[in-house]
């Protein structure tokens, strides 16, 4: 009869352990989701940024390429990128 008791008891025991340990599971799941939730956003916004970038770098070359090596080309560009960067902050 007691080891009734004491097998009663570790399986009591176990099975709390066993639903807390799912809990603790599943939220930690969730963190996890929404920390790649940013993370897809974040490397979204990488990407456009590079392919705007690429953008910028082959209106520079083709204005190179048009007017030679002169100095008014590199201005525009160099007026262009401060000029994002202002409007994003």
């Amino acid at each position: 009869m007691n080891e009734l008791i004491h097998a009663d008891i570790f399986f009591f025991v176990t099975t709390i352990a066993v639903i807390v340990i799912s809990v603790l599971f599943a939220i930690i799941l969730a963190y996890v989701a929404a920390i790649l939730k940013d993370l897809k956003g974040i490397s979204r916004k990488v990407k456009d940024e590079t392919e705007a970038i690429a953008q910028d770098m082959d209106d520079l070359r083709d204005e190179i390429r048009k007017e030679g090596v002169k100095l008014k080309p590199l201005v525009k560009f160099g007026k262009k990128i401060f000029s994002r960067d202002s409007k994003s902050k």
